[in-house]
């Protein structure tokens, strides 16, 4: 397959390579040497993990997204997420032989995702603060910091049974599946944050007054204004019912959950407790 699943991107998603299109020069050919000059605030988290009332509170702040999704059936307020990097990373990870719910063992980037990584860089060249969100960023993130190595990296957990009811809600994943799913996702997040760069980390929390105070002090941290936060509406929350019946693989599941949830809460807790 072609590049042509991915045409809606826009004008310069041209082809795969040139034998697509003899004749014609591809972007893998024309950006194999770019180079970045301003790095993004690339927001990492979950799928249902609050990351789209985070992105959307520091867009309010003064982050700048781009052309994002304002509006969507499941989120009234829009995931604020660009077609375009939900497009790049589909693909990616359909090359890879996966997908956002059975992520592939590994990633490795083509130089026309690179070239196309590239080109949505440079549309934000002349900002100083630009970003992105999209859940999927987890699973390719490697490709991402390899054109940014200075990227800000911002991350944020959620409850993994609430996740795993929302997963179910929206898509019919069972939980039992989605709890593995937020195992999996959050394994990569708390890697990276051990591993990569002692990024801010927070928490998409029940309390949505601890939320709103969490996001008003990283969009300080970002250098952003840091307005009452308006965005984040507590009301739109997914999630189903506790009365869910719980599996022998729902359970099994969750003593793996639980105790990498402990550990994302004991990284957040040691990142907040001040150096003597």
């Amino acid at each position: 397959a072609t590049l042509l699943a991915v045409s809606n991107c826009g004008a310069f998603w041209i082809s795969r390579s040139k034998s697509c299109s003899p004749g014609l020069t591809t972007l893998a050919d024309s950006y194999g040497a770019h180079v970045m000059t301003s790095s993004p605030v690339i927001i990492l988290g979950m799928h249902r993990s609050g990351t789209s009332a985070l992105t959307g509170s520091l867009e309010q702040a003064g982050l700048v997204l781009g052309e994002v999704d304002t509006a969507s059936p499941d989120n009234r307020k829009g995931n604020r997420e660009s077609r375009r990097l939900m497009a790049l990373h589909d693909d990616l990870l359909e090359r890879n032989g996966g997908s956002w719910h059975t992520p592939p063992e590994r990633v490795q980037w083509a130089p026309v995702h690179r070239a196309m990584r590239d080109c949505y860089g440079d549309l934000f060249r002349e900002r100083t603060h630009w970003g992105f969100k999209d859940p999927r960023t987890l699973l390719v993130l490697t490709g991402w910091l390899d054109a940014f190595p200075d990227a800000t990296l911002v991350g944020v957990f959620r409850d993994p049974l609430s996740v795993a009811r929302s997963l179910h809600d929206r898509n019919g994943i069972p939980v039992a599946k989605g709890l593995l799913l937020w195992l999996h996702y959050n394994r990569i997040l708390l890697w990276h944050k051990n591993n990569t760069q002692n990024f801010t980390l927070l928490e998409f929390s029940d309390d949505a007054a601890d939320v709103c105070m969490q996001f008003s002090a990283v969009a300080q941290q970002l250098g952003l204004n840091a307005p009452a936060m308006t965005f984040f509406d507590d009301s739109m929350r997914h999630d189903l019912p506790e009365d869910i019946n719980n599996t022998d693989q729902i359970d099994k599941s969750l003593n793996q959950v639980r105790s990498l949830q402990s550990k994302l809460h004991a990284a957040r807790a040691l990142a907040q407790t001040p150096n003597p």
